[in-house]
Protein backbone atom coordinates (compact mmCIF):
# COMPACT_ATOMS: atom_id res chain seq x y z
CA UNK A 1 0.00 0.00 0.00
CA UNK A 2 2.54 2.52 0.76
CA UNK A 3 4.25 1.91 -2.93
CA UNK A 4 0.48 3.04 -4.71
CA UNK A 5 0.12 6.10 -1.79
CA UNK A 6 3.88 7.00 -3.20
CA UNK A 7 2.72 6.89 -6.76
CA UNK A 8 -0.56 8.92 -5.99
CA UNK A 9 1.66 11.40 -4.04
CA UNK A 10 4.02 12.30 -6.44
CA UNK A 11 1.57 12.10 -9.53
CA UNK A 12 -0.96 14.74 -7.33
CA UNK A 13 2.98 16.88 -6.58
CA UNK A 14 3.82 17.01 -10.56
CA UNK A 15 0.59 17.93 -11.36
CA UNK A 16 -0.22 20.90 -8.92
CA UNK A 17 3.92 21.61 -9.90
CA UNK A 18 2.71 22.02 -13.40
CA UNK A 19 -0.38 24.10 -12.71
CA UNK A 20 1.92 26.55 -10.77
CA UNK A 21 4.44 26.68 -13.58
CA UNK A 22 1.30 27.71 -16.25
CA UNK A 23 0.38 30.11 -14.29
CA UNK A 24 4.05 31.58 -13.53
CA UNK A 25 4.79 31.14 -17.66
CA UNK A 26 1.32 32.93 -18.43
CA UNK A 27 1.87 36.15 -17.21
CA UNK A 28 -1.62 38.23 -17.84
CA UNK A 29 -1.42 40.94 -16.05
CA UNK A 30 -0.12 44.45 -15.70
CA UNK A 31 0.40 47.78 -14.19
CA UNK A 32 -0.21 51.22 -15.89
CA UNK A 33 2.96 53.11 -15.52
CA UNK A 34 2.09 56.22 -17.22
CA UNK A 35 0.47 59.00 -14.80
CA UNK A 36 -2.45 59.15 -17.08
CA UNK A 37 -3.49 57.12 -20.28
CA UNK A 38 -6.31 56.95 -22.12
CA UNK A 39 -7.73 53.81 -23.46
CA UNK A 40 -8.73 53.10 -26.84
CA UNK A 41 -11.43 52.01 -28.77
CA UNK A 42 -8.86 49.96 -30.83
CA UNK A 43 -5.58 49.83 -31.70
CA UNK A 44 -5.21 53.38 -33.28
CA UNK A 45 -4.15 56.70 -32.02
CA UNK A 46 -7.22 57.97 -33.94
CA UNK A 47 -9.37 55.60 -32.09
CA UNK A 48 -12.25 56.57 -29.62
CA UNK A 49 -10.93 57.90 -26.51
CA UNK A 50 -12.96 55.29 -23.91
CA UNK A 51 -11.85 56.31 -20.35
CA UNK A 52 -8.42 57.56 -18.58
CA UNK A 53 -6.43 55.03 -16.29
CA UNK A 54 -3.89 56.31 -14.04
CA UNK A 55 -0.95 54.81 -12.76
CA UNK A 56 -0.95 51.82 -10.65
CA UNK A 57 -4.16 50.60 -12.04
CA UNK A 58 -3.89 46.69 -12.61
CA UNK A 59 -4.88 44.93 -15.47
CA UNK A 60 -5.45 41.85 -17.48
CA UNK A 61 -4.00 41.60 -20.60
CA UNK A 62 -6.60 39.49 -23.18
CA UNK A 63 -5.50 40.79 -26.43
CA UNK A 64 -1.71 42.31 -28.27
CA UNK A 65 -1.39 43.77 -31.78
CA UNK A 66 1.84 45.78 -32.78
CA UNK A 67 2.72 47.74 -30.57
CA UNK A 68 -0.91 47.97 -28.24
CA UNK A 69 -2.53 45.79 -25.50
CA UNK A 70 -6.02 45.10 -25.51
CA UNK A 71 -7.15 45.04 -21.58
CA UNK A 72 -9.59 44.59 -19.46
CA UNK A 73 -10.40 45.94 -16.26
CA UNK A 74 -12.05 44.18 -12.84
CA UNK A 75 -15.33 45.83 -13.82
CA UNK A 76 -15.32 44.49 -17.08
CA UNK A 77 -14.54 47.40 -19.19
CA UNK A 78 -12.31 46.44 -22.27
CA UNK A 79 -9.79 48.77 -24.32
CA UNK A 80 -6.58 49.53 -25.93
CA UNK A 81 -3.58 50.88 -24.13
CA UNK A 82 0.22 51.55 -26.04
CA UNK A 83 2.32 48.53 -24.26
CA UNK A 84 4.59 51.82 -23.55
CA UNK A 85 2.21 52.68 -20.80
CA UNK A 86 1.88 48.94 -19.16
CA UNK A 87 4.36 46.61 -17.38
CA UNK A 88 3.48 43.33 -17.00
CA UNK A 89 3.37 41.54 -13.58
Amino acid sequence: WFGILTVVLAAFSFSFAARQKEKINNRNHAIVFCPRVTVKSAPSLNSTDLFLLYEGVKVEISDSLDMWKEIKLSDGNLGWLPDSCIVKI
